[in-house]
């Protein structure tokens, strides 16, 4: 009795999708290099080539009808009557000559394979699902806003002190730390121009004051002044209104040439500067307040 062997590939076997594209001759060159030295040292993959090479005989078209020519295939036409039968021919009339069947003709042999079909009509479906998931990847995960600048000082020509339109704080970090919803904001008019948070000032100098604090804390906090080692209250703050940037009613100037600290004053210390201010320490010592530092400039700096 014959028994026939079964070939095992000698390595890593090859897909039927990379045999039939390389038969097809689709194979990069690379690529079809190595599946040709495979081929070359594995009977069991060089059989499933072969396989994938032979070509698939189609049953030839059969022949046309005896008396049928190949324009009785077409539709009629509409003017055509096709509900009476012919009429018989006439005496003496000559008759046409007999329509002769056109012979059959033997359709080539031609590659058919399922599998590679299948998997080109897959491919485009594939591409179209990988690009969804990256426009979805894309939704979830917009792009990081820029980082905004911080630490600028706006000059612009403005009569006394002005609402600037950008927010540059000096003391953000410890506002973070104490009050993260209480905001303070010094702006300083020199010769007809506001500067937002100075550094320095002049005795020639005036200042206003910007607060922003949460909706239902009016009253709760005061702007304060500590200058050569006592407190003053230069604005009215009982009425100003919580909000975004509101702006404190009036304005002051320093007659020391001395440093001052700016400060917002809340809590026991807001209420200790409105009774007793000789009673508050001095801004370093508080923990319910928020002040920036003002030095005096040369008089001749600008």
């Amino acid at each position: 009795m014959n028994t026939q062997q079964e070939l095992v590939c000698v390595s890593t076997p090859v897909s039927w999708l990379r045999l039939e594209r390389f038969v097809l001759g689709e194979l990069p060159g690379d690529e079809a290099r190595a599946v040709k030295e495979h081929l070359g040292a594995c009977p069991a993959c060089r059989a499933c080539a072969d396989t994938c090479a032979e070509p698939m005989d189609l049953p030839a078209l059969p022949g046309l009808p005896a008396g049928a020519t190949l324009a009785d295939a077409h539709e009629p036409s509409e003017h055509a009557d096709v509900s009476s039968p012919p009429s018989a021919a006439t005496p003496g009339a000559s008759s046409p000559p007999a329509p002769v069947p056109a012979p059959a003709v033997a359709v080539a042999p031609v590659l058919s394979h399922p599998r590679f079909q299948r998997a080109r009509w897959m491919a485009p479906v594939a591409a179209l699902g990988v690009a969804a998931a990256a426009a979805w990847v894309f939704v979830l995960r917009p792009a990081e806003p820029a980082e905004p600048e911080r630490g600028i000082a706006r000059v612009v020509p403005s009569e006394p002190p002005s609402e600037p339109q950008e927010r540059v704080g000096a003391s953000d970090a410890a506002l973070q730390q104490a009050r993260p919803d209480l905001s303070l904001t010094v702006l300083r008019e020199r010769h007809g121009s506001v500067t937002e948070d100075p550094e320095s000032f002049l005795l020639s100098d005036r200042f206003a004051v910007q607060l922003s604090c949460r909706p239902g804390h009016e009253g709760q906090q005061r702007v304060a002044v500590y200058q050569a080692g006592a407190w003053s209250l230069p604005l009215d703050g009982d009425d100003v209104r919580c909000g975004n940037r509101v702006r404190v009613p009036g304005a002051f100037s320093l007659s020391e040439p001395a440093a001052a600290d700016v400060c917002v004053l809340w809590g026991d210390a807001a209420l200790k500067a409105s009774t007793a201010s000789a009673e508050l320490p001095a801004p370093g010592a508080l923990t319910e307040a928020v002040c920036q530092r003002l030095e005096p400039a040369a008089a001749a700096s600008p």
